[in-house]
């Protein structure tokens, strides 16, 4: 009975619920009091526990405890406003990608050590570093004056949050760098790979031309331009740059079908590792490399998470739905962080899943042609309310764009960024197959960009309550 019990707890109505408490919480106009939100979360687990009839109001009550408690944590790490301004020295370790433009640079930092900002070691902030030559790296480790404020920005109604932005990427203050700058050494590091990666495509291609081979094999979207991205906005694909999960599932298949091939050789193999167990890790490995090399993006991370919970089952010989697959996906990542619910990437991945486990016919005996269209079909009409609540723009040519573009894009340009990833080692193969990336995503691009200069391709929309869109989405499922 225990056992029974102990399972209830991951049915994926509380999984989910768990998740809308986590939301929930971003509609409340202040944050509970913490010692209140410490024992709701204490009150609710016991709650939902001992009387499992409450079981879902209890997870959503959890999620809402739960986001509450970090974020009370989350702002009691940040500069003080009382320190807001100071200047100090610290030494810093560069994380993630850092961006150049115009002399200066924009960059994230951990403070390994500083005597002026001690309560702020081992955590992230935000520098730019203005009228500088200076070239820097992920992994890069300096000695740095710097001038720091608490994280926050102007606050113009639909302007960008930037203190919503700080809570997602876990800033503990903001700032620049002064005078003082010293070299001490790096860091070997996943991003300092991924930019070495990213600067050998772009000694292989033209400038203009490697920004989507950069972007689809790394996620590394800092020299697409602004007028690219108003591109992919006006034809709905915005979702497919950088890397999206469905990137990672033909990573896990290819490495899948790798694995059968070398099991076919060396069929000894299967003595030391059966093949069905084989596949399940090789597909978690797979998945994970691809993720990290894309930076732990959303939609990658769904995706990866998704893979190991349906391998894992395999592993311990146990069934598992898609659903349940997607819940407790849905639960890994709010755990980790509960603040990427504030992102457009959280919302439209999720809901694109959604959509299609909810509405997708599950005996189908239609066409392949015909189950994607209707595919496309279920994804363009249920993400349209978020599209409208996010950007404030939907665009009418989007499902059309799609049909041609996430084959095109999925099936072709992204396994040769990949492939020329792959032979790194041996530049002139590489070189060969990023530039044939690279001129069928431009084959695409002009039909993109011929496309988009239609007067009807998109439309602009005020920015709806997050009422009118959460009845927008009833409507949508209701189609």
């Amino acid at each position: 009975m225990a056992l029974a019990q102990n399972k209830s707890f991951c049915r994926p109505i509380l999984l989910f619920a768990f998740g809308l408490g986590v939301a929930g919480l971003q509609v409340c106009p202040q944050l509970p009091d913490p010692t209140f939100s410490l024992f709701l979360l204490i009150f609710a687990v016991l709650a939902g526990y001992k009387c499992p009839r409450l079981a879902v109001f209890a997870a959503f009550f959890v999620g809402f405890a739960y986001c509450s408690v970090c974020a009370h944590f989350a702002l009691a790490n940040r500069l003080s406003i009382e320190r807001s301004g100071d200047t100090g020295i610290a030494v810093v370790e560069i994380i993630d990608l850092p961006k150049y433009d115009v002399d200066q640079w924009q960059f994230q930092a951990l403070i390994i050590e500083s005597k002026s900002f001690p309560e702020l070691t081992n955590r992230k902030i935000k520098l730019s570093w203005y009228r500088t030559k200076q070239k820097i790296a992920p992994g890069d480790i300096w000695h740095f004056q710097v001038k720091l404020r608490i994280p926050n920005g102007v606050q113009n109604p639909g302007g960008f949050d930037s203190e919503q932005r700080a809570l997602q990427q876990d800033w503990v203050a903001q700032g620049y760098v002064k005078n003082q700058a010293e070299f001490l050494g790096f860091h070997y590091s996943i991003d300092r790979f991924r930019n070495q990666l990213s600067n050998q495509i772009a000694r292989s291609l033209p400038a203009e031309k490697a920004r989507f081979v950069q972007a689809l094999g790394l996620g590394d979207t800092r020299y697409i331009t602004d007028a690219d991205w108003e591109v992919l906005r006006r034809t709905g694909i915005t979702h497919l740059i950088a890397i999206s999960g469905f990137h990672v599932g033909i990573v896990a298949l290819f490495a899948i079908f790798c694995g059968q091939v070398m099991y076919r050789l060396l069929p000894k193999l299967g003595l030391f590792l059966p093949w069905p167990l084989a596949s399940a890790w090789i597909s978690i490995g797979a998945s994970f490399a691809y993720t990290a090399l894309a930076g732990f993006a959303i939609p990658t991370l769904r995706t990866t998470l998704m893979i190991v919970a349906f391998m894992a089952a395999k592993l311990l010989y146990r069934n598992i739905s898609t659903i349940h697959a997607v819940a407790l996906s849905l639960l890994a990542i709010l755990l980790m962080d509960p603040f990427s619910i504030l992102s457009s990437g959280f919302w439209l991945s999720f809901s694109g899943v959604l959509f299609l486990v909810a509405f997708m016919p599950v005996a189908n005996s239609e066409g392949k042609l015909k189950s994607f269209m209707r595919a496309q079909w279920l994804v363009s009409l249920g993400l349209l309310p978020l599209s409208i609540g996010f950007f404030q723009q939907t665009t009418l040519i989007g499902p059309l764009v799609n049909l041609i573009a996430i084959p095109w894009i999925s099936l072709v340009v992204v396994p040769l960024s990949l492939l020329g990833l792959l032979f790194a080692g041996i530049p002139s193969i590489a070189t060969i197959l990023w530039q044939c990336a690279y001129w069928c995503m431009q084959l695409l691009w002009s039909v993109l960009e011929m496309m988009q200069n239609m007067h009807w391709a998109s439309m602009l929309i005020a920015q709806p309550s997050i009422w009118l869109v959460a009845l927008a989405l009833i409507g949508a499922c209701l189609c």
